[in-house]
């Protein structure tokens, strides 16, 4: 630390920016392993400022107890970093930043708010410093993927014809979508790391694709054409369309035009085939995991798990199925207070035993071609021990949360925000919150997270359309006590009833497939509506999944799935 605060002195540095991403603006392993060589945090989410005198870690609320266990000496700011440099800064201050991890966009706030002087390490020098392979780059093979659009039919959706100027895309997911291939450099994504530049000649659009290279290349692709990073500079003079949130500073050229590409939004909005193919990943994900919670509930005594080992036998269960391609993130697996913990990854060694209490597990898989999420938070007895008033009570209020969200009726132009406020009301009556978004987008064998839609109180003002697939998360956590989620996958529909269709309205149909603990739900605070959702749902779980399970586990999941009555 010393060292890398003593050079900062010699470049006439007063602070350094630091936010977790890579030259691709990923929030990937090696964009990771910096921050937390230097802070010891393992999140996935946050960005840190280094002074000759301090270091300084800013999170969000999904890692604030995380941060506060991993890290020491460090300060922990809950605000933006821009805002806090807004305030230290001066006009005698100088900043520096990496121009590849620093959007264009980013920059240009920076500029705004910051009073002082901003400057480049061009160089990379105190990433080099911390880590020296931070720059290190996948070889792994792009293959291309069957899908109901071609390439040439998505460009024409999305960016119409001719092309005025050509289109740099530099986000992982807007690449791998609209060209239908996908990579293996990213864990748990099926992204490929490049930069792509979309043009249009006598009727044809063409990709050329900036990559690590050389690599195992799809076979018979005349629309693409594959050149290696360092050819990167050959664009600097060209007049291109950019979008400035998704472009690093280091790339952008002084001739390039700054504007928003519509393709997140196309992306966003899945089509028939792609639904299909989400349900069916759903369906073959909710039989593993149904075998996951039976195993669990059946747990002797005398032979108790630890958070690690069954986040392992989960994994093992998921690959049983040949369309299973991988985790979608890292099983989130957590008993106890651990789930106080938003994002608490268990240990690969060392991690807690279970036993009698909460249990909380988060995860999801990559199939060909759907990509799941699913959250359950579960009473483990294994000493036949009925669980508290209190986590009855608790666990039934996020439910009620999760049951008015997901049954939902909202006329078009509803945003992400007001659906989060939706979900959050049971809560609000309550004097409770949770410190995270309802609800992210998910991506068809792409991204378990991904934007539009988003179901935040801080952003989300983007109208949910019809088509989008995103989380339905509520929760509630209590350090010292523990942490409950409850999340599905849902889709977004035209309203009907019968055969009356309302073409102003939209609702949700749930794609998650996985009964909800009956231990802990008190009947009598459900409304008759929230029974009649809940008895609706665990019948289609049973009445979807019962065929495709071995007979004790499809008996035990009709006892999970019964009737609740008033």
């Amino acid at each position: 630390m010393k060292t890398l605060q003593n050079t900062m002195k010699t470049l006439g540095w007063d602070a350094y920016f630091l936010p977790m991403q890579d030259r691709f603006l990923q929030s990937s392993p090696l964009a990771r392993a910096t921050i937390q060589r230097l802070t010891g945090f393992t999140g996935s989410s946050g960005s840190l400022i280094l002074t000759p005198e301090s270091l300084f870690l800013c999170i969000d609320g999904r890692y604030t107890l995380q941060a506060q266990q991993e890290t020491e000496g460090i300060t922990l700011l809950s605000e933006s970093p821009f805002t806090w440099l807004k305030t230290w800064g001066n006009a005698n201050k100088t900043l520096a930043i990496d121009p590849w991890i620093v959007s264009k966009s980013q920059l240009e706030h920076m500029e705004k708010l910051f009073p002082g002087t901003l400057a480049f390490d061009e160089a990379s020098t105190l990433r080099s410093m911390i880590y020296p392979s931070w720059n290190a780059v996948s070889l792994g093979a792009i293959q291309s993927i069957p899908s109901d659009r071609s390439f040439q039919e998505k460009c024409q959706e999305v960016f119409g014809e001719p092309l005025q100027h050509p289109i740099l895309l530099c986000k992982g997911e807007d690449i791998a979508w609209i060209t239908n291939l996908r990579g293996a450099d990213m864990p748990f994504t099926p992204l490929f790391q490049a930069y792509a530049l979309i043009h249009w000649k006598n009727g044809i659009f063409y990709a050329d694709i900036f990559t690590a290279l050389p690599r195992f290349l799809p076979k018979e692709s005349p629309e693409f054409f594959f050149y290696d990073l360092e050819e990167l500079e050959a664009l600097k003079p060209m007049t291109l369309a950019y979008d400035p949130k998704t472009t690093p500073v280091a790339l952008w050229g002084p001739t390039w035009i700054a504007s928003s590409s519509p393709l997140a939004g196309v992306r966003a909005e899945k089509t028939s085939w792609e639904i299909n193919h989400m349900a069916q990943a759903h369906e073959r994900d909710g039989v593993a995991l149904v075998q996951f919670l039976h195993w669990l509930s059946n747990l002797p005594p005398e032979h108790m798990e630890s958070e690690t080992s069954a986040a392992q036998y989960l994994e093992e269960l998921r690959q049983k199925n040949p369309n299973y391609k991988g985790p979608s993130f890292p099983t989130l697996s957590s008993f106890g207070d651990h789930s106080a913990i938003i994002h608490y990854i268990p240990p690969l060694s060392g991690s807690r035993p279970l036993g009698t209490g909460l249990y909380l597990v988060d995860s999801g898989g990559q199939y060909y071609f759907g990509t799941t999420d699913v959250t359950r938070t579960l009473w483990l007895s294994p000493d036949a021990q009925a669980p508290s008033l209190k986590a009855q009570r608790l666990f039934t209020c996020v439910l009620q949360a999760h049951i008015h969200l997901a049954s939902q009726i909202f006329p078009h132009g509803t945003s992400g925000q007001q659906l989060d406020a939706i979900a959050r009301s049971f809560l609000w009556q309550r004097g409770l919150d949770y410190d995270h978004g309802t609800g992210h987008g998910v991506g068809t064998y792409l991204s378990v997270h991904e934007s539009p839609p988003n179901l935040s109180q801080r952003a989300g003002t983007d109208p949910i359309k019809a088509g989008m697939i995103f989380s339905n998360e509520p929760g509630y956590y209590e350090e010292h006590w523990g942490g409950i989620r409850l999340e599905n996958l849902v889709v977004v529909e035209p309203y009907g009833v019968k055969d009356q269709a309302f073409p102003d309205r939209l609702s949700l149909n749930t794609l998650t497939l996985a009964p909800f603990d009956l231990k802990l739900i008190l009947t009598s605070e459900l409304s008759w509506d929230q029974r009649n959702w809940l008895n609706t749902y665990h019948h289609r779980v049973y009445t979807t999944l019962a065929p495709f399970l071995p007979p004790l586990v499809r008996d035990w999941l009709f006892l999970q799935t019964r009737p609740l009555e008033s």
